[in-house]
């Protein structure tokens, strides 16, 4: 029974040490690698591809990043294709405008956002 036991214990950590080279030998896959969405949309930009959708992820990821600038070309981009967008468009939109110090138009959007909110 013991030589049982012996022979599983060593069996057991055979394997995990065969595991663990495997693991360690095996090539980094591109799959683990996180995607750049707001690269790859703007690649899709520049292939002269356009739809809202692009427009208000490009703009909705700046903004999360906090750059306001981009976050606004991508915005503008949006109303101009799609003249009704989600009423959220309108409030990062209007975020992002302050910002950036244009608050005329940053408080123009706000009331926008507010009016699609009560409809």
């Amino acid at each position: 029974m013991q030589d049982t036991k012996l022979l599983f214990f060593f069996f057991l950590t055979g394997s995990m040490f065969t595991l663990q080279a495997q693991k360690m030998n095996a090539p980094s896959s591109q799959a683990d690698k996180p995607i750049d969405i707001i690269k790859v949309y703007e690649m899709v930009v520049a292939e002269g591809y356009e739809s809202s959708q692009i427009f208000e992820t490009l703009a909705t990821e700046n903004f999360y990043l906090s750059n306001f600038e981009e976050a606004k070309k991508w915005f503008e981009k949006l109303f101009a294709l799609n003249p009704n967008p989600e009423p959220l468009a309108y409030y990062r939109y209007a975020k992002s405008l302050e910002a950036l110090k244009d608050l005329e138009k940053a408080n123009q959007y706000l009331a926008l956002y507010n009016s699609k909110l009560n409809k």
